[in-house]
């Protein structure tokens, strides 16, 4: 697929939504995304032309609805990846009610409302990356709310998916499952993990192929493990 058109990415302004702006500007895709900071977004507009950039507050349904109602009816719309989420690496009994609820909400909700209000105005050829995670397949112990909003997000792609093949439709619905990366937001945890940049590459690899699940390093790993030994692949991301 020829990404010659208009890719709505949100939080680009850091980690894997950085790297994909820079990337997808770099072949001459243009970009709409958004961020709760306008500085950070003029910034990026500025060094990166064929981007713009939209302040939304994803933990804001009202907000979330608005931008996608815009994006929806931007020219040369082709596809969307919902990258934006984030996560308390808190036990779930120290997490406040309304960190609960914003964490859903940026997760899972966000995405769903913007898949919902694009979907009709994708072309035929067109597509929804939703970026998760191998906690949605084998959650660890400190981040329950974020490893069962990735869970739902997956949901969310097989569900749309079906949806579309009901509906005689060729917008494609991709899951990425994606390991531990380099980001502001795992700063500090863990190991082993990879840069945005070689993310960002293998995402639009996986929009430009025909797979509609697609593992990237060490979470192709864990899924091999978790369909022969389910148990096992919970028991090493426990204490993950």
């Amino acid at each position: 697929m020829k990404l010659d058109g208009l890719v709505v990415v949100t939080g680009g302004t850091s980690g894997i939504g950085l790297a994909l702006v820079k990337l997808l500007t770099r072949t001459g895709t243009r970009v709409l995304t958004c961020s709760r900071h306008g500085g950070q977004l003029d910034t990026l507009a500025r060094l990166h032309p064929g981007v713009e950039g939209r302040v939304v507050d994803l933990g804001d349904p009202s907000a979330v609805d608005l931008f996608a109602r815009e994006a929806a009816s931007a020219p040369g719309l082709l596809g969307l990846i919902n990258n934006a989420a984030g996560q308390d690496d808190l036990s779930l009994a120290d997490q406040t009610s309304p960190a609960i609820d914003r964490e859903i909400r940026t997760n899972l909700t966000a995405p769903a409302i913007l898949s919902a209000r694009l979907i009709p105005h994708l072309p035929q050829g067109g597509f929804i990356a939703n970026l998760t995670s191998g906690l949605a397949i084998a959650p660890k112990s400190s981040a329950a709310v974020y490893c069962a909003t990735k869970a739902g997000l997956r949901n969310l792609s097989v569900g749309a998916r079906n949806q579309m093949m009901l509906a005689d439709r060729s917008v494609r619905i991709v899951d990425v499952v994606l390991p531990l990366v380099d980001t502001p937001m795992t700063s500090g945890r863990g190991s082993g993990k990879i840069s945005p940049e070689r993310v960002a590459r293998q995402i639009v690899r996986a929009i430009r192929g025909s797979s509609d699940e697609v593992y990237i390093g060490q979470a192709a790993l864990l899924h091999g493990i978790d369909r022969i030994a389910p148990g096992l692949a919970r028991r090493i991301m426990r204490r993950g």
